[in-house]
């Protein structure tokens, strides 16, 4: 995914991407132990479900879409 980037967007564009995702994620886990004692465990655990059904989603989407590219199907 990242050389697909770079080939399209360039190098500055992906290394600030990456930049901003390193610190968006570094600020989600600094935050985190605020966040449990905010959200409360129920919440939290419904919230981590609904991310894997997004996450699931999102991979059967890519596998059906790899399938229908390798058979050429429409």
């Amino acid at each position: 995914m990242t050389m697909i980037l770079v080939e399209e967007s360039g190098p500055l564009v992906t290394a600030c991407a990456a930049t901003g995702s390193l610190i968006l994620s570094w600020l989600v886990l600094m935050v985190s132990g605020f966040m449990d004692r905010v959200m409360g465990r129920n919440a939290i655990d419904i919230t981590s479900r609904v991310m894997g059904l997004l996450v699931t989603s999102t991979a059967v989407e890519m596998v059906v879409k790899g399938l229908r590219a390798m058979l050429g199907a429409p």
